[in-house]
């Protein structure tokens, strides 16, 4: 498979999954524009979805809100900026030059409008700068940047800088099953029954997931390869 080869399929996947989601209601303008930049810069794969709403019904059974009562107005707001080496990825080797997701969730309560109430992931790879404590390649981290930016009332709630935890990489088509899988499971549910997504997240797991845990498991037997660098990926192993 070459480049162009790969960024077809990846256009007509992202095509797929964007009439699903026009399906069930959600704007998805941002991930138009985002095809059209990842067509743009073609053979270079490098995109960045610039932040994408998804609503929460107000009776929401899911997430399950366990700080405040009445919450209301919910949506969910995540982007994605992508910089990935083809090479790589051809020769199973870890292929993000860089990757930033983050997922910020904003609402009120009915008995205060002004307040808003404000919950914020963060994920990333790892720049490799030296750090006292593990810092995987690829790590969710709650709160970081997103959190700080915006929130000025922290209540009771105590955030540290650390832990980082560890997670498989994702890109925009895993990125959006994460989403989907943990904050509109109903959705979720409904549009995996799918073929054409079925598929799909079938294929990108296959691309970045396998090689992801296959380099973690090879690290236990000196006698066979790891593609990613295992050490990198889960700091805690013993060499």
């Amino acid at each position: 498979m070459s480049s162009e080869e790969y960024i077809l399929e990846l256009l007509n996947d992202i095509q797929k999954i964007a009439s699903l989601l026009e399906g069930k209601g959600i704007d998805t303008s941002s991930i138009y524009t985002m095809k059209s930049n990842i067509q743009k810069n073609k053979p270079s794969i490098k995109y960045n979805l610039k932040p994408m709403k998804l609503y929460f019904e107000d009776n929401l059974r899911y997430p399950k809100v366990k700080s405040h009562k009445k919450v209301q107005n919910l949506e969910l707001i995540f982007d994605i900026k992508i910089d990935m080496d083809f090479d790589s990825f051809k020769d199973l080797d870890d292929p993000f030059s860089s990757f930033a997701f983050n997922i910020k969730i904003f609402g009120n309560t009915k008995d205060d409008l002004e307040t808003k109430l404000v919950y914020t992931l963060h994920f990333d790879k790892h720049d490799g700068s030296s750090s006292p404590v593990p810092h995987p390649s690829y790590h969710f981290q709650l709160g970081g940047r997103e959190l700080k930016d915006n929130i000025t009332d922290y209540g009771q709630s105590l955030f540290l800088d650390s832990p980082r935890i560890i997670h498989h990489p994702m890109e925009f088509i895993l990125s959006l099953d994460f989403i989907l899988s943990n904050f509109f499971p109903e959705i979720w549910n409904d549009i995996k029954k799918n073929p054409d997504y079925h598929d799909t997240i079938k294929k990108y797991q296959k691309y970045f997931v396998k090689p992801y845990f296959q380099s973690v498991a090879n690290s236990f037997d000196s006698s066979l390869t790891q593609n990613w660098n295992a050490y990198d990926i889960y700091p805690q192993l013993i060499r």
